[in-house]
């Protein structure tokens, strides 16, 4: 019973998570030979406000990306 973890920055919509977590579980089914019914797939998106990479979070670099 595979359990994958996925942390994402928020944005992405109820299409586009169900599509990755389908593609995901199909792969882990794939490559793994995991029973479908046993893949749990965890899905969370997180404000970008609180993600930070090499001291400025992300809502700060794309505000930055903007100003240019």
């Amino acid at each position: 019973m595979p359990t994958i973890r996925v942390t994402a920055i928020e944005g992405h919509s109820e299409q586009q998570v169900k599509e990755f977590m389908d593609r995901i579980t199909d792969l882990t089914v794939e490559v793994l030979g995991a029973a479908r019914e046993g893949v749990i797939i965890h899905f969370e998106e997180i404000p970008a406000n609180r993600y930070m990479r090499g001291g400025m979070t992300i809502a700060e670099r794309r505000a930055a990306a903007q100003k240019k």
